[in-house]
């Protein structure tokens, strides 16, 4: 396990996989992206943090994730300003002459 990570372990009932439509296997990762999701809901983390917490390699992905639980993206300006200096600079490291 990675030093800046923190491992848990929780009881749930058997039936927990069931009830969210999941397999067994997949509780780890469920329980992660429900944190973020939530975390960023309450709006006590950002965007890119939730992204991390969730294990997605981009915040695409966890735009994806939120719009598939209906939770609205109300970004601060600041991290609209930061996902558009990112964006100008995948693209000029992309550009081909």
């Amino acid at each position: 396990m990675a030093p800046d990570l923190i491992q848990t372990t929780i009881d749930l009932p058997k039936s927990f996989p069931w009830l969210v439509n999941i397999r067994p296997d997949e509780v780890g990762v469920y329980i992660q992206r429900a944190v973020a999701v939530e975390l960023f809901r309450e709006e006590k983390i950002s965007l890119g943090k939730a992204a991390e917490i969730a294990g997605f390699e981009t915040k695409m992905d966890m735009i994806d994730e939120l719009i598939s639980r209906n939770i609205g993206l109300d970004s601060s300006l600041e991290e609209a300003e930061e996902d558009l200096n990112t964006l100008k600079q995948i693209l000029h490291n992309n550009i081909v002459v």
